[in-house]
């Protein structure tokens, strides 16, 4: 549950400064990892933790917005704002993507249609965040990736759930060619001492 909230922590990290788009990628594939590491019963509560750790630190904005002077807000009203606004909306999202991800537990057990699984639902969470009156804009991948040319070029051409998509697409794939990495390392050293 932990290896969640710190995953959610470091894909957030994208959005704050231009330079710092490649967390998406190790963000995405250890919440990937985290997620196929548990029972399936408890995926709904990994997705969740993992939006949670994203969302509080996207939202931190609203902090530096206290005490709403330019507003004509009393201290009272400003507290009440940065709470409801950092850890109430932060709420209502988390429980929107985790809602959509945790359709996951569905998804076929074989690696390639998990992983396409993985990204076509985090690209859908994406979407089901840009409806209704809470939908905010700067929590889209594609908005973390604004330095990053590739990604942006092909917005242009296939719109900005593509670069979600591919992104998401290739952290699932990360995290399976790190896992057979880890296992190919352990049996050369398992080899080495053999022999």
């Amino acid at each position: 549950a932990i290896t969640c909230l710190t995953a959610g922590i470091i894909y957030s990290v994208q959005f704050w400064s231009d330079y710092t788009f490649i967390f998406a990628f190790p963000g995405l594939a250890l919440y990937f990892f985290a997620l196929f590491s548990c029972e399936r019963k408890a995926f709904f509560r990994y997705c969740y933790l993992f939006c949670f750790g994203f969302y509080i630190p996207l939202y931190y904005w609203f902090m530096a917005l206290y005490p709403f002077d330019g507003f004509g807000f009393s201290a009272a009203e400003g507290i009440t704002i940065v709470i409801v606004a950092c850890i109430g909306i932060a709420l209502y999202h988390s429980l929107l993507t985790a809602g959509v991800m945790w359709l996951i537990k569905f998804a076929p057990a074989n690696k390639h249609l998990l992983a396409f699984s993985f990204a076509s639902l985090w690209t859908i969470g994406e979407w089901v965040l840009s409806l209704g009156e809470l939908s905010f804009s700067w929590g889209k991948m594609a908005v973390g990736q604004a330095m990053f040319l590739p990604m942006v070029e092909t917005a242009s051409l296939f719109g900005h759930y593509f670069i979600c998509f591919i992104i998401a697409l290739i952290s699932a794939y990360m995290k399976r060619n790190c896992i057979r990495l880890a296992r190919r390392i352990e049996i050369n050293r398992l080899h080495t001492f053999v022999a």
